[in-house]
């Protein structure tokens, strides 16, 4: 099964660069115009289902794509970004100064910092994965749309290519808005097998 996985378009918070995880946060104009240009380069794919987190930004950069293809998305949690927490809404100048100590853990371990009131990036990877391992068990659709956040899929990459998870943000510095990355996989019959069952991998970022 093939699996484009693609970050949302731009939101406007995208300037500020802040952490955005939970919060439901509008495209900009750019962004609605990303997802136009997301849904001419489906158009031209073989793409027979289409998931989202439940996160506005991915459900929306979603919709042109789903009323092209005349596919219903499906909404799944488990795609959502990484809780941040109450580091959420800040910037990076702003987490550091606010969160001194868990700033400088984050630098070191950010797959196993723990959030305030939210999560770890390594919590947040276990249920992407779960939710990957569910739709390869699906027996009628061949190639898939995933509509995720930057960080998730920069877990999900590292974790396909069988690296230390706390070297996500030097391996993928960053996810292009709306960039796809594509990645084949076959059939497992656990969460575990996921990561040896990849059949190719293509980690070309693709910018449409």
């Amino acid at each position: 099964m093939k699996i484009h996985l693609v970050r949302h378009a731009e939101t406007v918070w995208h300037a500020k660069d802040k952490y955005s995880g939970k919060s439901d946060i509008e495209l900009t104009e750019n962004g609605m115009n990303q997802s136009l240009h997301l849904a001419k380069w489906a158009q031209a794919q073989n793409i027979d289902a289409i998931y989202t987190s439940e996160l506005s930004r991915a459900i929306v950069t979603a919709k042109p794509t789903a009323q092209l293809l005349n596919l219903a998305p499906i909404i799944d949690s488990s795609f959502n970004e990484v809780d941040y927490g109450q580091v959420e809404g800040l910037t990076k100048v702003e987490f550091e100064k606010i969160f001194p100590e868990l700033w400088r853990e984050f630098q070191n371990y950010p797959a196993d910092t723990q959030f305030p009131s939210g999560e770890t990036g390594r919590k947040a990877l276990n249920r992407s994965l779960q939710a990957i391992h569910n739709i390869l068990q699906r027996v009628d659709t061949s190639e898939v749309l995933v509509v995720s956040h930057g960080t998730l899929i920069r877990l999900i990459l590292t974790y396909l290519l069988d690296q230390n998870l706390n070297k996500y943000r030097r391996l993928f510095p960053s996810i292009h808005n709306t960039g796809v990355t594509t990645i084949a996989l076959c059939h497992s019959k656990t969460r575990q097998s996921i990561r040896n069952s990849l059949e190719v991998h293509n980690f070309n970022h693709y910018l449409i």
